[in-house]
């Protein structure tokens, strides 16, 4: 009982440590919203987000898979942690070139697509962004994996406070246009990248170390088939907006970006506990600690999101005033884009059981589950109902990869109980119908009444 007590202490110690930045970052991000609302149309605004599309995809396939590789290993005493931050990061710097070339071929028509038009400059500037995306992305994780919470959470806040400051200089000096937004975001994220480095100088001084293939095979084994399941969960969180650019116009796909600013509430509740989480359920399975324990942070990690998910429903009037008056009324995208981060919180507990046995090509089953139905979902809803079609889209696609991850889980470790997330999933979706067919106001407050007395009664019975 003493061990159990010292574990979930130990992971709120990490919680808060990881927390602090996220959340204070996030405040800052939001100033973001009311800023960009008010001086950018949804037009521009829409434009810039496909820049955000854009760059994910390209540090997806940089990547390799080997981030996944550097979490998985780096609690491995057989593997020198120094050593393995050089290969895995080694390898993606070396892809990054072989994406700049790319970039630089299809130079036309990648810039036609993103913002309508061809932009030299900003492709140029994406060839010098490429590696520094990389580059930031190790960096950060060698922090995290280190359990450097307070560094981790301080450089949260100086990356968002810079990337704040870098917008608001370049909409008010240069022009109110996506030009602006996408150079911020590249200025922002170049200077922010420096200054982390100065905090893992050691690290990255690989002056006297070489290439150990037999350590490149290892992790190459564990990251090379989570890329085609990275990728599937690319067009997962990404065909939405490839789907309003090619079947609706740059208004709606600023609309639903807009929305997606709105989720960036829970979204931050999903950065915080993912980083904190993944290193300590590593280490606690290294420690053979008690599955009733991974359990409970289900149950708790449910009731949070759930809870979280129904209150910004019930006072989204208050916090549509931060959006221009252009973007305000997207209630009914934003309702349904709220299951992406609940879902994907709640399922980073669930899925444990296919990190924990390597079989790696679970994932891949689960990303061609949800893939294909955004995929389809988006063909069918969005020429009809625009951004709402593809939020119901997202909705869907992400409840199926819960499910999809949860029982495949299951089947590889142990049965964990799952009655309390159908429970949180189903109140979740009533109250979505709620606030799409605009119902009385009453309904809603009775859903979340439902939610709190359940979640509250099982949170009683395990803490």
């Amino acid at each position: 009982m003493l061990r159990m007590k010292k574990n979930s202490s130990g992971l709120l110690s990490q919680l808060v440590n990881f927390g602090l930045g996220p959340l204070i970052g996030m405040g800052i991000s939001m100033l973001t919203v009311p800023v960009t609302t008010r001086l950018v149309s949804p037009e521009e605004y829409g434009k810039s987000s496909l820049f955000t599309l854009f760059q994910s995809v390209f540090l997806l396939v940089g990547l390799l898979g080997l981030d996944q590789s550097y979490t998985r290993f780096y609690n491995e005493e057989k593997i020198n942690k120094h050593k393995l931050l050089f290969h895995v990061t080694f390898f993606p710097l070396c892809v990054s070139i072989f994406l700049i070339v790319l970039l630089l071929i299809f130079q036309q028509r990648i810039s036609f697509f993103l913002f309508g038009s061809y932009e030299l400059d900003l492709i140029v500037a994406t060839c010098f962004f490429i590696p520094v995306l990389i580059i930031n992305r190790f960096a950060l994780l060698q922090i995290r994996m280190d359990l450097r919470g307070r560094t981790y959470s301080f450089l949260n806040i100086v990356t968002q406070l810079i990337n704040f400051i870098v917008l608001v200089l370049f909409l008010f000096l240069y022009e109110k246009s996506f030009r602006a937004i996408v150079y911020s975001i590249i200025v922002g994220q170049v200077v922010a990248t420096v200054i982390i480095l100065f905090f893992v100088k050691t690290e990255f001084n690989w002056k006297n170390l070489q290439l150990d293939w037999g350590l490149s095979r290892e992790i190459f084994r564990f990251g090379i088939p989570l890329i085609p399941a990275s990728l599937l969960s690319w067009l997962l969180n990404s065909f939405d907006k490839v789907g309003l650019r090619a079947w609706s116009t740059f208004d709606e796909l600023g609309l639903y970006a807009a929305a997606f600013k709105i989720v960036a509430i829970l979204s931050a509740l999903q950065s915080i506990f993912t980083t904190a989480w993944v290193p300590v359920a590593y280490k606690w399975y290294e420690q053979k600690v008690s599955v009733s324990q991974f359990e409970k942070v289900s149950v708790v990690v449910s009731a949070v999101m759930s809870l979280g998910f129904a209150g910004i429903v019930l006072f989204r009037n208050v916090i549509m005033l931060f959006l221009g008056a252009e973007y305000r009324g997207t209630e009914s995208i934003f309702v349904f884009l709220l299951f992406v981060p609940v879902m994907y919180t709640i399922s980073e507990t669930t899925t444990l059981g296919i990190t924990f046995s390597k079989k790696t090509i679970f994932n891949v089953y689960v990303a061609i589950i949800a893939a294909a139905l955004n995929i389809v979902g988006n063909y069918f809803l969005i020429p009809i109902w625009g951004a709402q079609g593809a939020a119901i889209s997202t909705c869907i696609s992400y409840i199926a990869f819960f499910f999809a991850r949860t029982l495949f889980s299951r089947k590889l470790w142990f049965n964990f109980k799952v009655g309390i997330h159908f429970f949180n999933i189903f109140f979740l979706l009533v109250l979505s119908l709620v606030v799409f067919f605009r119902l009385a106001f009453v309904f809603e407050v009775t859903i979340f009444a439902i939610l709190f007395a359940i979640n509250v009664l099982s949170l009683k019975n395990i803490l």
